[in-house]
């Protein structure tokens, strides 16, 4: 996995922010890594996202089948 450039991070937060100011957001984050996991819940945690962890990729597809994620 390549780093992201400064353009590419810019757009990014561009895209969390449009996220974060519509109705409450369901979000799966997929991170195997529980540091960053928690780093990336920190930067995204909002009252109006609610934020499913899935530590696996597996994980991530059975919590798919029961619920939709934006």
């Amino acid at each position: 996995m390549k780093p992201l450039t400064n353009t590419q991070l810019d757009e990014l937060f561009v895209d969390v922010r449009e996220f974060n100011s519509q109705e409450k957001r369901q979000l799966l984050v997929v991170e195997d890594n529980e540091i960053e996991s928690s780093q990336i819940i920190g930067l995204l945690q909002e009252d109006n996202i609610e934020i499913t962890l899935a530590s696996s990729g597996e994980q991530a597809l059975e919590y798919l089948k029961d619920k939709s994620f934006e």
